[in-house]
């Protein structure tokens, strides 16, 4: 499996606390795992994803409702689960 879709099994369990959206598709995206966050140093809960290239990220609740990612942090922390995607795009569950 490529490392650009693997990151996110290795991110399990992690909640996306917030991103930036910047120009020429690139997002800063902030993942709160403390536990193991805890067990690297410098010490700290929270990975800092920064991805590039990127054209479109959108959030589907349980509902099949379509939305921002950004909108959905305002309301809630989207929990990161695990992908089954082996090419692109990927989906996050």
């Amino acid at each position: 499996m490529q490392k650009e879709i693997n990151i996110w099994n290795i991110l399990h369990d992690g909640e996306i606390t917030a991103v930036e959206k910047n120009t020429g598709g690139l997002y800063t995206i902030f993942v709160s795992i403390p536990y193991l966050r805890r067990r690297i140093s410098p010490l700290g809960d929270s990975f800092v994803l920064i991805l590039s290239g990127v054209k479109q990220i959108t959030f589907q609740d349980i509902g099949g409702t379509m939305s921002t990612l950004e909108s959905e942090l305002e309301l809630s922390t989207p929990e990161i689960l695990h992908t089954e995607s082996v090419a692109m795009p990927i989906c996050v569950v």
